[in-house]
């Protein structure tokens, strides 16, 4: 076509662009601008990009050259979405303000056509003074439509609009609440676009119902929502990369810097994407990290990309923040300490049985989440510190995820099986080596992981003698005792060493497998209990899975329904019981809270101290609850680097193994999204967590040079060791905590919660949390 622009990206560029897109993890791509009609090219390269995996949608004017003949290509060519836009419920004022007259009508009619042709479509309004009143007249109008999505755009300032045309704070919140109230009872999504916001007035109305859901958008729409420069880049017809389409600041071009390098490395987009840099109440607001306002109407309005959203008219919480011990009159106040899995959990059971609870959180770091840890680096790396993955057969943490629209993920390119470290080779587990079924038996009795010897001792368990008292016993003594030695050494130690951090001559076998113990004294024999007893009975497999922006994203939802209720840095001296019958916390930091009931979700050893003024029994034995360090090294190579083919999810080591590595995970295998195309990242957990971090760095990257022929320097490298987080089962721990659980209860609204009483899994923390805030409370 005549006159185009002379450094308008030509196909091949078009196609290099796309291919850098897919690198980036198969994201939507949106084809919009003037009238990208426009494009000769513009068929190939919807084409282009589908066939390479791409979510590819397209936005076109309303003009005469989005014939039905081109509607038909661009749906032969696999379009996924197409968008028209609908700015009034009038041809007059659409019309007027598309400048185009007629543009109403052919809005209609391509939808139509669309529709014909099979088309996923999408609705697109922006709102301005002149059409705000319409917006439920406008909606009406396209319920019939069978739209999937009805993108809302509160107008920023820029390009040909004017500040005359934004709405105020005021009238924004009540398009906001106008739009919550229609997205209850349209037959298709709504979604906001320069309005974050609007996340925070539906987060705010579903917890107000104790219905906390996820927002579900079927071409996959980020479960988190996008903002200027996070989760969304513009590009322009010349390559010219922006935060978005309504922030002018350029930032580079896919010409020379990239889009890849330039949305990852470039200074404004890393700060957009950091909620703490914030300015004014953005930047203190406890819903800045699912809003943080439009940053395009921030610029626009203000100068300042991280300045305060002009456009909002909530004031937060912690402006100004209140003082700890101010607790309204006649409302019950609970205080939870401690901010992991189990805190937040136990503080947002308050908040689902009443909106309005008066209930505090108080965590001593800077950070709530407790051993969850993810940490997003260059090179597209999602690096989980602490645990990647829930169990799906556990409901609690798959249940909280779904409901704050977390998305899950079930794995990643590799199949999904380990193997075991053994003699300096890789040999496969048996895929349901922890279901503990009659077909899990069979694996073992057919897997290379033992030797014939092994498998026969197996085959006698059924004549293997009972245990002589239904005493607790180790785990060790109990599986050599009715398995043998083999599988104990090569399956059962190394898998409880990466979970308990503790050998399993320590651990407790009641603790960590009450059925098996159950399996033995009802039928005499694992093997046999596990054949006659009923199908659904039988464990059938630990299928795991994860979140795929990662595990901190279900307590940074915790937190961000909590708000202000949560109060890091606010370390916790020790809790007594006033003369009143109310309970004192005393702060490190000075000044106290009073509360009517106590939930303490730190580790024992903390508790212990904090308990002690009040009990000096219950200090006892939680002190008496030992915990083991976790060391994790975690590095990326490059795929070319790796001459190993990878084709598993990682390996542990047994315990006869000569190795610095208990387990490692090869976390781009495992799950998906984990790390660029063309990257791989491994997570190494140290059988031995001591000493200095470097040291450790250094014999995990011997081994893997071994195990996997690395020889080049990591892309990314880091090692992280935590003191005293996993609670080791000891034997005897079930009595034990029988009697921390008969103490805690001598003290009235009181409990515990945590890892070290019912379960150290994620899902066991949640339910732990869930039942100490209904025993606090029920006094």
């Amino acid at each position: 076509m005549a006159n185009r622009h002379p450094d308008e990206l030509s196909t091949a560029e078009a196609e290099r662009l796309l291919g850098e897109i897919h690198g980036m993890g198969c994201p939507l791509v949106v084809v919009t601008g003037g009238d990208p009609a426009k494009r000769d090219d513009l068929v190939h390269l919807i084409r282009f990009g589908t066939q390479l995996g791409l979510r590819m949608a397209l936005t076109p004017s309303a003009t005469p050259l989005v014939t039905a003949e081109l509607l038909k290509h661009l749906a032969d060519a696999g379009l996924a979405r197409l968008a028209v836009s609908l700015d009034g419920a009038t041809a007059a004022v659409h019309d007027s303000f598309r400048g185009v007259s007629g543009s109403h009508a052919r809005t209609f009619e391509i939808l139509e056509q669309s529709r014909a042709l099979g088309l996923t479509t999408q609705i697109n309004t922006t709102v301005t003074r002149l059409n705000r009143a319409t917006l439920k007249e406008i909606a009406s109008q396209i319920a019939p439509l069978g739209i999937e999505l009805w993108g809302v755009f509160l107008v920023v300032p820029t390009g040909r609009a004017t500040e005359s045309q934004v709405l105020d704070a005021d009238e924004v919140e009540s398009v906001l609440e106008e739009l919550a109230d229609l997205s209850e009872t349209s037959p298709f999504d709504i979604k906001t676009t320069a309005a974050p916001h609007f996340r925070r007035v539906l987060l705010q109305r579903k917890v107000k119902r104790n219905e906390i859901a996820g927002i579900a958008d079927g071409i996959g729409r980020a479960p988190r929502g996008v903002n200027d420069g996070q989760g969304i880049a513009f590009v322009s017809h010349c390559g010219d990369i922006y935060p978005s389409g309504f922030m002018p600041i350029k930032c580079g071009n896919v010409r020379v810097e990239g889009l890849t390098a330039t949305y990852r490395e470039h200074a404004l987009f890393r700060s957009l994407r950091d909620a703490d840099v914030l300015a004014g109440k953005c930047g203190v607001c406890e819903f800045r990290r699912v809003c943080g306002g439009s940053r395009a109407r921030a610029y626009a309005m203000t100068g300042n990309p991280l300045g305060e959203e002009p456009a909002c008219a909530y004031e937060p919480r912690r402006s100004p923040r209140q003082p700890l011990d101010a607790s309204p009159q006649n409302r019950k106040r609970l205080v939870v300490i401690g901010a992991g899995i189990s805190g937040l959990s136990a503080a947002y059971a308050a908040l689902k049985a009443s909106p309005d609870s008066d209930v505090t959180l108080l965590e001593a770091s800077a950070r709530s989440g407790g051993l969850i840890e993810s940490e997003h680096a260059e090179h597209g790396l999602l690096v989980e510190h602490g645990p990647d993955g829930l169990l799906a057969s556990k409901p609690e943490a798959v249940d909280a995820a779904s409901s704050f629209g977390l998305e899950l993920i079930e794995g990643g390119p590799a199949p999904r099986r380990a193997f075991a470290l053994m003699d300096h080779r890789m040999t496969p587990l048996p895929a349901r080596l922890g279901s503990w079924s009659a077909h899990a038996i069979l694996e073992l009795m057919n897997s290379p992981l033992l030797s014939w010897a092994g498998k026969a001792r197996i085959a006698m368990e059924p004549y293997a003698p009972r245990a002589r008292e239904r005493s607790d016993e180790s785990v060790r003594m109990f599986f050599e005792r009715r398995f043998g030695a083999e599988l104990l050494e090569r399956a059962i130690e190394p898998l409880l060493r990466g979970i308990y951090g503790a050998p399993t001559d320590q651990l407790s076998m009641r603790a960590i497998f009450p059925r098996l113990c159950a399996l033995e004294e009802e039928y005499g024999s694992i093997a046999l209990g596990l054949t006659r007893q009923p199908a659904a009975a039988q464990t059938t497999g630990a299928t795991i899975v994860s979140l795929r922006d990662g595990m901190s994203s279900l307590p940074d939802a915790y937190a961000a329904a909590l708000g202000e209720r949560l109060r890091t840095d606010t370390p916790v001296r020790s809790l007594h019981r006033t003369p009143g019958g109310r309970w004192r916390i005393a702060l490190k930091r000075g000044g106290s809270v009073d509360a009517d009931s106590v939930v303490v979700a730190a580790p024992p050893w903390i508790a212990a101290r904090m308990v002690a003024p009040a009990s000096a029994d219950l200090a006892h034995e939680l002190s008496a609850v030992r915990a083991s360090d976790l060391a994790v090294a975690t590095f990326a190579w490059r795929r070319d680097q790796v001459p190993h083919k990878l084709d598993g999810t990682g390996w542990v080591t047994v315990s006869t193994e000569p190795s610095a590595i208990a387990a490692c995970t090869w976390s781009s295998r495992k799950w998906t999204d984990r790390a660029d195309d063309g990257v791989e990242l491994f997570r190494c957990f140290m059988r031995e967590p001591f000493g200095d971090p470097t040291d450790l760095g250094a014999a995990a990257r011997r081994e893997l040079r071994e195990l996997l022929g690395v020889t080049a320097d990591p892309l990314y490298s880091r090692v992280r060791i935590r003191r005293r987080v996993l609670p080791i089962y000891e034997v005897g721990h079930a009595d034990r905590v029988r009697r921390i659980a008969d103490l805690a209860r001598e003290l009235p609204g009181f409990a515990l919660a945590g890892n070290a009483y019912g379960g150290i899994g994620i899902s066991d923390c949640i339910a732990s949390g869930t039942r100490a805030y209904a025993q606090a409370v029920a006094a």
